[in-house]
């Protein structure tokens, strides 16, 4: 998981000498400015000057003006101040955070500035404002600063300050560096004379020298041993001055060689349209290596080495996992507790939703359960029709990945399967917003920690209902576990198209609130799409022809038959792009004779089509990445990419050609670091610099998210990114911007196929120590221990809904080996709880049997009062 210091960045550091000499290019950087469009000023909120009392900041519009004759272009600060104030707020984006600690253990203000006229009275104040890890407190801020003058003197020549930002941890500890939102300068002293100052970097960097680190792209995961296996060596295009010629894969632990191979130029004949990462790119090939182990990836010619990747059979399972969790760590109205919550714990939001108001009439409703859409905390019947389709896809293609207990959730017990139990949790959430007439309520409202409220029914609700619940029908009839819950799916999916059919055209109500359609509501056109859907999986599930009719009857060309299906002129749109494709793959996969043989004939052709025309491209990139068009890393990209995979494997599944097969890895590659920036894009995993922040307004913690979550995808057209980072394939920071970080449940469970596709089973359940299978646990302070920590709990102050102790009882011995005995008279049952509040089993009895518990503090509940019990 996340690591503050990797072997390999150590190794790299030792070369930093060398490396500098042979590639002209810098290292990782957060930039408050840059200069390359030649801005006029540097506005749209990127600055701000504020000044007053008799004070004059030379400014245009309230932005810093910028100079192009200076260097490479650079901010002026030209001012006097003989009374009053100034001060000037730089910000990335509108003001989004950014993360100083993703810049690892060193890192340094950079400021590269000179003076044209000099106050000897002035200074400068410089000031980082940082959030508090505290999402319910409205993210409260904090600041420390220092002063300019304690690092440089004015000069009339250019000098690089170099500031640690661990001196404005000195100045205040308290503040957050993995939130600084402002970055503030502060004019001090008075002066009448001209104060004119040049700065043309002002950036965050890992440190002083800052040399390039990252030439050797790999999938930082890892790798199955017959999997392709493709490393990039690739740098600033001219910026180089050796070229490199070979590679090899070295032990991480002893750097001895294992395998060597050939470096070779991947040329990209479009530069302006697939070379825009603007970089010289190299493809080493070591498909032919499969030795289990832990390597990196090393290029002796440049000094570069690549970060730690295994070779296993096992090498997925861990990551197939996470991205399945990520949905028990998304519900709503629960609250995130051990020991399901493998020191990830929050909070319960929204479990006033058991008694929901509606938005347009009065009453209640019990609708407390569901999935975030994303980083936001709304629920909506439409968005996670994608999420339930893949990872009912997950269940068809790999239910024996994932074994009961396996993913370590509430209901892992009762349940027959996890996988199961993760799917039903939001089918049941669906079941809570269906009515007995088969319409369906669409909109759950869920901000600033109120009740929630419902809205109307749309049509499209009823849609993905019935198709949701008609698709995961046989697969549920098929486990005798499940058959009578499958057959209540059924029940109400077929309901739900009676009212479809009593109900033709589009029914989406207004929000009263607004006087608008709801987010997220679906037009005429998509509305049809997904009565399409939910016709051919009730055909696929019952063999019922009216079913069948319905969807054929109105097919023509799949491109255009509901709205325009395409990625490109021609090529049918993505799977992640387009509800109707999902569909269109179930009717080809359909098991009932009567599906229509023509229709999936030509639906085969597209997606073929499709998959030939991704491939194709893959050869023009030097990343080798599936697109479809050079404008597609766009927001959710990283989910995009993931589905493309699924296509190439059913085009393999269709033709048997292993050229569908062996494209799946590019979109494995792409995700897990070999790209760009260097950056593994899947929470917990990767080191400090590799790694990948959550933008989330229900996990406010960086380096405490829950692994697993897809959040990370290079984002082109970001407006936080776009006017600090020239190439637009590598606009990626670790910046609390939606279009760059924000998670999203559709693009998690294509992960989650994806990872499902690749790893031999979901892992297994990890105590807070990391050991398979083990006893260690976070007990009230959050701390871990009992297992092989050696550590004992301590004592919470409190305990969620628990009173406080009462003498009268006694419970003896205590602590003990695993036997209680309950002295005094109690009415009723009493329950024992673990140390953070969670039930775990009640009784009668005058004796509490813990010897089947791990060591530690627990709480049980007699006549309303609590009692500590400690058990060795």
């Amino acid at each position: 998981m996340i690591q503050r210091l990797i072997l390999a960045v150590f190794i790299q550091l030792i070369m930093v000498s060398t490396s500098i000499a042979q590639i002209n290019q810098k290292g990782r950087i957060i930039p408050y400015f840059s200069a390359y469009s030649s801005p006029a000023t540097w506005n749209s909120y990127k600055s701000d000057v504020y000044q007053g009392g008799g004070s004059q900041f030379v400014n245009s519009n309230g932005d810093v003006p910028v100079d192009m004759t200076q260097g490479s272009g650079s901010l002026v600060f030209e001012s006097t101040k003989p009374t009053g104030y100034w001060n000037i707020i730089f910000r990335i984006g509108w003001g989004m955070p950014v993360d100083y600690l993703r810049m690892g253990n060193h890192a340094q203000l950079h400021l590269r500035l000179k003076w044209e006229s000099i106050a000897p009275e002035a200074d400068l104040e410089i000031q980082v404002y940082t959030q508090d890890n505290n999402i319910a407190g409205g993210f409260p801020e904090r600041f420390a600063s220092v002063l300019l003058s304690k690092y440089t003197k004015p000069t009339l020549e250019w000098t690089d300050v170099y500031i640690p930002v661990s001196d404005f941890k000195a100045a205040n500890p308290k503040i957050n560096l993995s939130r600084v939102p402002i970055l503030k300068m502060v004019g001090l002293g008075y002066y009448s004379t001209k104060n004119k100052m040049y700065i043309e970097k002002m950036e965050v960097v890992p440190n002083a020298l800052n040399p390039f680190l990252d030439a050797v792209k790999i999938n930082q995961v890892g790798y199955l041993p017959e999997q392709p296996k493709i490393g990039i060596v690739s740098f600033e295009k001219g910026s180089s001055s050796v070229i490199p010629t070979k590679f090899s894969v070295v032990g991480a632990d002893d750097d001895s060689v294992r395998f060597t191979g050939t470096l070779n130029k991947k040329v990209v004949a479009d530069m302006a349209n697939w070379g825009q990462d603007g970089d010289d790119v190299y493809q080493g090939n070591f498909t032919a290596f499969k030795t289990p182990g832990k390597y990196r990836m090393k290029v002796d010619e440049l000094k570069q080495v690549s970060p730690v990747f295994e070779i296993s059979d096992t090498a997925y399972n861990q990551i197939f996992r996470d991205a399945l969790r990520f949905f028990y760590y998304s519900r709503s109205g629960e609250a995130i507790l051990e020991p399901f919550a493998e020191k990830h714990i929050r909070p319960s939001l929204y479990e006033s939703g058991v008694a929901a108001t509606y938005d347009y009439k009065a009453g209640t409703r019990d609708i407390k359960g569901g999935w975030f859409d994303a980083g936001d905390t709304h629920t909506d019947a439409h968005a996670p029709y994608e999420a339930v389709w893949w990872l009912l896809e997950t269940l068809r293609q790999f239910e024996s990945k994932v074994q009961k207990n396996s993913l370590n959730i509430p209901e892992s017990d009762a349940g027959a399967n996890d996988l199961y139990e993760l799917i039903k949790y939001e089918l049941t959430w669906y079941e809570k917003l269906w009515n007995r007439d088969g319409s369906t309520h669409f909109f759950v409202t869920q901000t600033g920690r109120k009740t929630p409220t419902l809205s109307d029914v749309t049509s499209s609700s009823a849609a993905v209902l019935a198709a949701l619940f008609a698709k995961a029908y046989p697969l549920y009839k098929q486990h005798p576990f499940y058959s009578s819950y499958a057959d209540s799916l059924m029940m109400k999916a077929e309901k739900s198209w009676e009212w479809l059919g009593n109900h033709p055209t589009n029914v989406s109500p207004i929000e009263p609130a607004t006087g608008k359609v709801y987010g997220y509501a679906k037009d005429d056109a998509h509305d049809q799409a997904m009565r399409a859907i939910a016709a051919i999986s009730l055909f696929n599930a019952t063999g019922k022809a009216g079913y069948n009719t319905w969807f054929t009857s109105r097919f023509k060309d799949p491109l255009w038959d509901y709205y325009e299906n395409q990625a490109w002129g021609g090529i049918i749109a993505g799977l992640e792009q387009t509800e109707i494709n999902l569909g269109y793959m179930d009717y080809i996969q359909s098991s009932q004779p009567d599906a229509n043989k023509t229709i999936i004939a030509k639906l085969k052709s597209v997606f073929t089509t499709e998959a030939n025309w991704t491939i194709e491209r893959i050869g023009y990139t030097g990343y080798n990445i599936p697109l479809a068009a050079p404008n597609h890393l766009f927001w959710g990209s990283s989910g995009l990419i993931a589905t493309h995979a699924y296509v190439y494997d059913q085009v393999y599944k269709w033709t048997g050609n292993l050229k569908y097969k062996n494209a799946i890895s590019n979109s494995v590659d792409w995700i897990l670091g070999r790209n760009p920036v260097s950056s593994i894009f899947v929470t917990g995993y990767g080191d400090t610099i590799h790694g990948v922040d959550i933008y989330s307004f229900f996990w406010d913690d960086n380096f405490n998210a829950p692994p697993g979550y897809l959040c990370g995808n290079i984002m082109a057209y970001d407006e936080t990114t776009v006017p600090i980072i020239k190439n637009p394939w590598k606009r990626f920071l670790n910046v609390q911007s939606a279009g760059t970080l924000e998670p999203g449940i559709y693009w998690n469970a294509e992960l989650a196929w994806l990872m499902g596709y690749m790893a031999q089973n979901a892992g297994t359940k990890r105590d807070c120590a990391g050991n398979i299978n083990g006893s260690a646990y976070l007990d009230g302070c959050r701390e871990c221990v009992g297992g092989t920590t050696g550590k004992m709990a301590c004592i919470p102050n409190s305990t969620p809904n628990i009173k406080k102790e009462n003498k009268s009882i006694k419970l003896f011995p205590n602590p003990s080996e695993g036997q209680f005995n309950i002295e005094g008279d109690f009415i009723g049952k009493w329950q024992v709880y673990n140390a953070v509040g969670n039930p775990l089993f009640s009784g009668q009895e005058k004796t509490i049997d813990l010897s089947a518990y791990s060591p530690g503090l627990y709480i049980v509940r007699v006549n309303e009062m609590n009692f500590k019990l400690f058990n060795r």
